[in-house]
């Protein structure tokens, strides 16, 4: 109860704020019975504009869109039932414009509005997914128009994706609906997350993360959260957000299209517009989800594990999950209930309109101790003081916990598993590795964080032609992060090691963002062009404070405060960045067709070197709709659009890369001393991506199909590499220098199509295909950067390739050993067979993949019954499954380390480095998601009291379509998705648990 008490308070201040609002405005219109007369006031002509807002092909209502009166800050958005209505719109004539995403914009309305009178104005609109006319706020000072953009800007339309998907985070309902950027895979735990990838990878030593903004605010987008259990952080603070309160995203994908965001800006930029409330009576919307998460056919495709069982001296194999069936009637694995509901309130007047929500969700994993309790309120409201003031006012509040399924090393179930033998079936773990599954139960892993968002944005339009706006926000995230081991009972002990008397590990992050931007844009015309000329200034601060606490051996199990523990240590952190950015645009328009763009953007950022002083980025672009010229006249085409762009933009160094630093210790007597830390950099500039982007929109049968095709091609110069420091230098470790060069490029393709159009059945069709490659053209004359064992820079090849070396023959003395290995010599041997022992490391694939897309169906029958199918693929990427290695090498717990009559194999155990035991081609197309949905018809919801009413059911990670590789040495693989979360190169998984199914049936309905 404690969680609804806000959430309910907040809707009953906004009802009674709103019934306040109606009866000062009653009351200003009235006088006190034999009171004064009220003084003489000028009066305004003023009347209102009503209507409905209906779907073309279906006739249904179409809630979200956006009604505006041009030249006036005088607009609101349609209610559930299509219906909108302004009031106070200056009598004469004026013109109405109607923007909505996914649908065609119609042609400026005039209308005329009479005094105390009400205009009736009703629109039908047709879907058309390119949408010339919409209006995009994302790399643009103060929003445009999409056809005056010379590069691509998907707008996703949230809202209405999430009625039919079963996505519970964010993430999730982002997933691969965009080309060109991927959620790349994240484990079967509930809480956790993945890191967002726009168009591949670029940096050698940096983030590939996009900026996340929502409502103009820059957020906090680690996703590498949480405790740093096994395999690391994994969860991720975009999932922080409720999708129920997102209307739209738009994503700029490039430094092309990103130059306006400066030194942070060359991974792209992703825009979150949550939803904002409309005039008219107050609507209260409730969505309830019931759902399951559980691991697909878990038996079947877990491998059995191999060992010479102790009691019969044989060659013995054994499926773990059976087995822990076998010895205690229990299930490894369950399935998980999630429960949740959102609620929301909007309404107000022109002058004041709010949108209130909240929501609450409980989600259970696949084993009962791994949970995710979230709850969160939102309050944004929106101000219309007069015709040309505007002011929106957002804030969001989430308090989340999540208990993990996994802790520190030998203590995830998946790991007891995988790394499981019958030659452990006498031991105290009973088969498998290190623990049994109820001791990886009692470690308490978890996550708490409390979290606040909010901005504001004042905008003001003094004259017709002149409009400024300042936008300021702040994200403050309060997390604490725990691993506990209790002291365990005394039958659970052995199984501890040094942990069997108990530990603690307790952290407190606190990462806020602030946000500052300020932009004036001016408009005119000029010998026949309509010129804007904007000028704006930003600033950004991210502050993170970290602080730490460990306790070791507890008296009892019930003592578990580190206070309590005999063994004591803390530590504390804090790191700081600022950047302050001013830019200028100037945007010259023809005919409302053909557009050119200049823009240049300066920043400067705290973490530069102290000799270099700022960063400059140029932009140009340019856009023609060739099909608004009076010549066009191509038959079917419809809609041409052609559109290029330049432009660049930066990522920072680390905040303290640039400076040297010295590391406290303890000198001789005990006295406080500093010892050299890291040699800094004071020339150390940012990362500077330059990007060429080149595309064309084409609509067909009146955007009946429509295609959108983009050609990128991006370098990334003075990128960052750590360079070995000098001994005589006197520092240890590297030092971070601008030495490095990248090359990225690709193609993006989009399709929509309506193959079916009609009042019993319609059909429409989504395809998206993109491939992103990259190369390293230099590394500033270093060697090699290693990564990892299997992973390394190296020029020519791919960021972050895999590099081994590859056995192509070999045999066995008598005894078995493996003898006369030959391998791959290389490209200077031109891949000749050399002794292994003298051979060299040579490629073998990247970590990220080449290619990906996805396919989405919707059937529509007979208007109300809609059922979607998702498929999304990708590929030309190599993994490397660390426990099917580990089990080739380490544990020798697979069929084929168990046969031994394999030369290759075994001389890759004995003679070769680990890796390639587990690479394998992680390419796969997978049935994500199949929902249904039935919207109640209006006639039968208005006789329980609703305006809307809509059921769904959906299933996410229905099954693998295709897959590239499905075993490796005879062991098969479990799932090709399966990848370490929040790891922005890393090809190397180990110890994941899979990616879960999941069931969601929801009940949406508005009253």
């Amino acid at each position: 109860m404690s969680n609804c008490t806000p959430f309910v308070a907040t809707l009953v201040l906004a009802i009674q704020f709103q019934a306040a609002l109606g009866a000062s405005q009653a009351l200003s219109a009235t006088s006190t019975a034999g009171g004064p007369a009220p003084p003489a006031v000028s009066r305004v002509f003023a009347g209102t504009v009503a209507g409905k807002v209906t779907d073309e092909r279906t006739g249904e209502a179409i809630v979200g869109v956006h009604v505006s009166v041009v030249g006036t800050a005088l607009a609101t958005v349609t209610d559930a039932n299509g219906q909108y209505r302004i009031t106070g719109v200056a009598a004469g004539n004026v013109m109405l414009r109607l923007r909505r995403i996914g649908y065609q914009a119609p042609p400026d309305r005039p209308i005329t509005v009479v005094d105390n009178g009400t205009v009736t104005v009703d629109f039908t609109l047709a879907m058309a997914p390119l949408s010339l006319d919409a209006l995009v706020v994302t790399g643009t000072p103060g929003g445009t128009q999409v056809r005056a953009i010379g590069n691509a800007v998907d707008r996703l339309d949230m809202a209405a994706a999430a009625e039919l998907s079963p996505a519970v985070n964010v993430q999730q309902l982002l997933g691969q609906r965009s080309t060109g950027v991927i959620s790349l895979p994240n484990s079967g735990m509930v809480g956790t997350g993945s890191a967002i990838r726009i168009r591949g990878a670029v940096s050698l030593s940096l983030t590939s993360q996009p900026l996340i903004y929502v409502d103009g605010v820059r957020v906090d987008n680690n996703p590498s959260a949480g405790p740093n259990i096994r395999q690391g952080r994994q969860a991720s603070r975009l999932n922080d957000f409720d999708p129920e309160d997102i209307e739209s995203m738009e994503i700029i994908k490039g430094p092309a299209a990103a130059t306006l965001y400066g030194t942070e800006a060359s991974n792209g930029v992703i825009q979150i517009i949550t939803k904002r409330g409309k005039s008219g009576k107050p609507e209260l919307s409730v969505t309830a989800r019931e759902g399951r998460n559980w691991l697909n056919n878990a038996e079947q495709r877990l491998r059995y594990v191999y060992g010479v069982n102790p009691n019969t001296q044989q060659v013995d194999s054994v499926n773990l999950i059976a087995h822990w069936r076998s010895l205690t009637g229990e299930e490894i694995f369950t399935t998980g209930a999630m429960h949740g509901v959102d609620a929301s309130l909007s309404g107000g007047t022109d002058a004041v309109r709010y949108y209130v929500s909240g929501d609450y969700l409980d989600n259970t994993g696949l084993v009962d101790y791994n949970w995710q309790k979230n709850a969160g309120l939102r309050a944004n409201m929106s101000l219309l003081p007069s015709s040309n003031w505007s002011v929106n006012v957002t804030t969001a509040f989430a308090r989340n916990e999540t208990r993990f399924a996994q802790a520190a090393d030998q203590f995830g179930v998946w790991e007891m598993l995988v790394y499981g033998s019958p030659a452990l079936f006498n031991s105290a773990t009973q088969g498998f590795r290190y623990a049994n599954p109820t001791v990886a139960s009692q470690v308490d892993s978890r996550s708490k964080i409390n979290r606040f968002t909010g901005g504001v944005e004042i905008k003001h339009e003094p004259l017709p032609w002149l409009t400024h706006q300042l936008k300021a926000g702040a994200d403050i995230g309060m997390t604490t992060n725990q691993i506990l081991f209790a002291r365990p009972a005394a039958e659970y002990a052995t199984f501890y090691g040094a942990r069997s008397v108990g530990e603690k590990t307790l952290e407190q992050v606190n990462a806020n963002y602030t946000t500052l931007d300020y932009a004036i844009t001016a408009k005119a015309p000029l010998f026949g062009f309509e010129t804007s000329t904007s000028v704006g200034a930003q600033y950004y601060r991210k502050q993170t404070t970290f602080t730490s606490e460990f306790g070791r051996n507890f008296p009892t199990a019930d003592v578990t405060t580190i206070g309590g523990a005999a063994t004591t240590q803390a530590g504390e952190d804090y790191v700081e960045n600022k950047t302050l950015g001013f830019y200028v645009q100037e945007q010259l328009g023809w005919k409302d067709r053909l557009y050119l763009t200049a823009a240049l953007r300066g920043d400067g950022n705290s973490a530069f070197g102290r000799d270099f002083k700022a960063a400059y980025y140029p932009k140009f672009s340019a856009t023609w709709v060739l099909s608004d010229e009076p010549f066009f006249n191509v038959g079917a085409v419809n809609t041409v659009r052609l559109r290029g762009a330049w432009g660049q933009a930066g990522q920072q160094p680390d905040a303290y890369d640039a400076v040297t630093l010295y590391a406290p210790s303890t000198g001789p007597g005990d006295s406080p001393i500093v010892t050299p830390g890291s040699l800094g950099n004071p020339t150390l500039k940012p990362e500077r991506s330059t990007e060429l982007e080149l595309g064309i929109d084409l609509g067909f049968w009146n955007d009946r199909v429509t295609a959108t095709y983009t050609r990128y091609d991006r370098r990334t110069r003075d990128a960052i590499v750590r360079q070995p420091v000098l001994p005589s230098e006197g520092f240890p470790g590297v030092r971070v220098v601008n030495l490095g060069e990248v090359k990225a490029w690709g193609n993006e393709l989009s399709v929509n199509a309506r193959v079916l159009e009609g009042n019993t059945l319609s059909w429409d069709l989504g395809v998206n295909y993109a491939t992103a490659k990259n190369r390293i053209e230099s590394l500033g004359g270093l060697p090699p950067i290693v990564l990892s064992a299997s992973q390394e820079h190296r020029v020519g090849y791919p960021v972050g390739g895999s590099w081994s070396q590859k056995v192509l023959s070999a045999s066995f003395t008598p005894t078995g050993a493996p003898t006369n290995a030959m391998c791959d010599g290389g490209v200077e041997a031109n891949h000749a067979p050399v002794p292994c022992a003298d051979a060299p490391k040579v490629y073998w694939g990247q970590p990220t993949p080449t290619w990906q897309g996805s396919v989405i169906n919707t059937f529509t029958v007979m208007r109300n019954l809609r059922l979607s199918a998702l498929v999304d693929f990708q590929g030309g990427m190599l993994y490397e499954d660390g426990e099917i290695q580990a089990g080739h090498q380490n544990f020798r717990n697979t069929a084929q380390s168990n046969r031994g009559d394999d030369p290759i194999f075994a001389a890759y155990q004995t003679l070769v480095p680990r890796a390639p035991l587990g690479f394998f081609d992680a390419g796969f197309a997978k049935l994500r998601e199949l929902s249904v949905s039935y919207t109640v018809p209006s006639s039968v919801v208005r006789r329980f009291g609703m305006q809307r009413a809509s059921i769904s059911g959906a299933w996410r990670n229905v099954g693998l379509v295709w897959q590239a590789q499905d075993q490796i040495w005879g062991t098969k693989l479990f799932d090709s998705e399966m990848r370490t979360p929040g790891s922005e190169l890393g090809s190397r998984y180990q110890t994941m648990i899979p990616p879960a199914s999941q069931v969601v049936f929801t009940l949406r309905t508005s009253f």
